[in-house]
């Protein structure tokens, strides 16, 4: 069985653990946000994955695309469709993400695939990934769609917006600052997206005294400060 998921943004949820268990291996469609994540994954099975817009502090950054054989199919990877390239051409499963919504078609001889995204929830929408069975024999290729039940704990966002997990810091930041270019109130950020006071006060304070900071920056001087 291959698991195929995207967009997890630093979140691998407790209810992946009965499928990648059993996953022989694991495509990733981009914006996992931290290289640990991919260790995590790894520890079930050899992870495949490609670059996602969120992605890009990475030193040693993934690939934008990826063809490669799998089972005698060709298999491509991209996060945004809109990007693939001419490579896709020679693709009998196509793999992309970005979108955080499933998707599944089969234009002419090829399978496209977007698996949604298990990671934080966006905008209340759902949580999903896929699986892959393909027959070494016949050639068939088996799509299976996995919709997500999160756990309780899962509330997180008060109102059913954004939900971060532990390790998720980096897309908090972002919506923080996101927010407050918005003209947003703290007090409204923390009530809107459900976030810890304190270190949502952090962040605030070092994006306005440390003007044209971006997103790692802040990452940094949170490390500093002992986060």
């Amino acid at each position: 069985m291959i698991v195929v998921l995207s967009d997890t943004h630093n979140l691998i949820r407790p209810e992946l653990t009965p499928i990648l268990t059993g996953a022989e291996r694991i495509l990733h469609a981009g914006d996992v946000m931290d290289r640990a994540t991919l260790d995590k994954l790894a520890a079930f099975a050899p992870v495949t994955a490609v670059r996602g817009n969120c992605d890009r502090f990475w030193d040693d950054p993934l690939p934008e695309e990826l063809l490669f054989s799998l089972h005698g199919k060709q298999v491509y990877m991209v996060h945004n469709r809109k990007q693939a390239s001419s490579l896709a051409d020679a693709a009998d499963i196509v793999i992309f993400g970005h979108s955080h919504r499933y998707e599944q078609r089969q234009e002419g001889k090829q399978l496209w695939l977007n698996p949604g995204s298990c990671g934080p929830r966006r905008f209340g929408g759902a949580l999903s990934l896929a699986t892959l069975e393909i027959d070494v024999t016949s050639g068939e290729v088996t799509v299976q769609r996995i919709d997500l039940t999160p756990a309780a704990a899962d509330a997180g966002s008060k109102r059913g917006g954004n939900t971060f997990g532990p390790g998720d810091t980096a897309r908090m930041v972002e919506t923080i600052v996101r927010e407050l270019k918005r003209g947003k109130t703290v007090p409204e950020i923390i009530q809107r997206h459900g976030l810890p006071e304190d270190l949502t006060n952090q962040i605030v304070q070092i994006y306005y005294t440390h003007p044209g900071v971006d997103t790692m920056g802040i990452l940094n001087r949170l490390e500093i400060a002992g986060k």
